[in-house]
């Protein structure tokens, strides 16, 4: 009989749903999530992290978010973009993203939060635009694990 004292070490999955960075003059954000989904979920709303206070977010109003691209790292930008898009223009702060389809070329979600207002949110900082730069979507094999960095 062969003993085999070798431990069955199998990585367990990041608990944590984001974390930031500083990147340059810029900011980042890692997320993470057990599956692509939850990652871009995850993503979204280390954004509005950076944004604002999110634990000042009461989830009073949703909205639907829909995107496309080519390729899922152009759609992630597209999606990003898009949640910036209406934080910019129409106040609105979100804490809570859930996707209801993600495909190579198209997502659609439901945002979740209030709009702005000065006596009740802190603004952090402002983003101005979502990068490509050193953009990274990857299954570690553990989970997902998805990079971006934001001009702000």
């Amino acid at each position: 009989m062969v003993m085999d004292n070798t431990l069955d070490i199998t990585p367990t999955p990041n608990p944590k749903r984001f974390d930031s960075f500083e990147h340059t003059a810029d900011m980042g954000i890692i997320a993470y999530g057990s599956t692509r989904e939850e990652a871009f979920a995850n993503i979204a709303c280390g954004m509005f992290a950076l944004l604002a206070e999110s634990d000042n977010i009461t989830l009073k109003k949703s909205i639907n978010i829909e995107a496309s691209g080519y390729n899922y790292d152009e759609l992630l930008v597209n999606f990003l973009s898009e949640l910036l898009y209406h934080c910019s223009t129409k106040g609105m702060l979100f804490n809570k993203v859930a996707i209801l389809e993600l495909t190579p070329t198209l997502i659609k979600a439901k945002a979740y939060g209030e709009k702005y207002t000065s006596s009740k949110h802190q603004l952090r900082q402002e983003i101005k635009t979502v990068t490509y730069h050193q953009l990274k979507i990857e299954d570690t094999g553990c989970g997902w694990e998805i990079r971006v960095i934001f001009d702000v």
